[in-house]
């Protein structure tokens, strides 16, 4: 994987995951992005993000499901 492109899309994802802690909060979003990351299966570590995008949002929505 290019370097370059490694370091914006770690940037991207982490910019995306403190915006949505501080909208959603900490409680829902860190225990959602555990349980995506439990459920990968990937070996590949390139494949990962592609992997995560799925089955986050997901997660995300039974965790927040759980709070109303």
């Amino acid at each position: 994987m290019d370097i370059v492109l490694f370091y914006r899309l770690e940037r991207a994802w982490g910019g995306a995951y403190w915006e949505l802690r501080q909208k959603l909060g900490q409680d829902a979003v860190d225990k959602s992005v555990y349980r995506a990351w439990r459920e990968l299966t990937d070996q590949d570590h390139t494949l990962v993000a592609r992997s995560l995008l799925p089955i986050w949002p997901r997660s995300l929505r039974s965790r927040l499901a759980t709070r109303l």
